[in-house]
């Protein structure tokens, strides 16, 4: 009873039988405050590393990209990175894909790098898979015994373009292969994508293990409460 005292609470309440059958109504509202995701994600109390993966296609308008950098700065900081528990670098991508961070454990230079992103150009998913991953193989990647590799992608749309040529969709997803057979565990975030583009994205660029690799976010507002649920963080 949470301290009540039983012998002063009033006599429980019996509802008078001229109000049966009645329609009764009510005001609700339901208020979220975070994201719970079932089977786990990724612990930031614990030694790991990080790459995050951006996309900064030409798709991506001014506003949904202040809105990326809003959720990403915050996923940034909920991960808590420091010398010796998360380092996080990352990777962001257009038309091709640069190496804007390397691993670290100081979240301010992630953040800082974050807010340099502008937008343009095509989606050359191949190519930011195989420098996350190469970064993740570096000098600068920890004992992977001891410290799992990790990967978060947000993206809002299929390859458009790839370093093979062909089939980008398919260079993709070798990358990927790749990339988890070396053992990084991969999280994709897809925004505003349906259909095939996110069936593919759960299927072809996620792991598929559980727990769940892949979330849905119907627009770029949705980023900050997924990207929060990914962490796996005291409270």
């Amino acid at each position: 009873m949470l301290g009540v005292n039983a012998s002063a609470a009033p006599a429980a309440y019996v509802q008078p039988i001229e109000n049966e059958s009645k329609t009764f109504g009510c005001d609700l509202w339901v208020e979220v405050f975070n994201v719970s995701l079932p089977n786990g994600g990724i612990p930031c109390d614990e030694d790991i590393d990080l790459m995050l993966v951006l996309d900064r296609s030409g798709s991506i308008d001014s506003s949904e990209l202040a809105t990326l950098k809003t959720a990403a700065k915050a996923f940034v900081d909920a991960l808590v990175p420091s010398a010796d528990g998360v380092h996080i670098g990352m990777v962001s991508f257009s038309s091709a894909a640069t190496l804007d961070q390397e691993l670290t454990g100081v979240g301010q230079d992630v953040k800082d790098k974050i807010d340099l992103l502008s937008s343009g150009g095509l989606t050359n998913l191949e190519d930011a898979l195989l420098d996350a991953a190469a970064e993740l193989a570096s000098v600068r990647d920890r004992d992977d015994s001891t410290v799992p590799d990790f990967i978060v992608l947000i993206t809002d749309g299929a390859p458009t373009t790839s370093n093979m040529g062909g089939d980008h969709a398919a260079n993709a997803t070798a990358a990927a292969t790749a990339a988890k057979a070396a053992g990084i565990e991969i999280f994709v975030v897809g925004v505003g994508t349906t259909g095939s583009t996110a069936t593919y994205l759960e299927t072809s660029i996620a792991s598929t293990d559980p727990p769940e690799h892949y979330f849905d976010a119907a627009d770029f507002d949705d980023l900050e409460a997924i990207l929060q649920g990914l962490t796996e963080c005291p409270a």
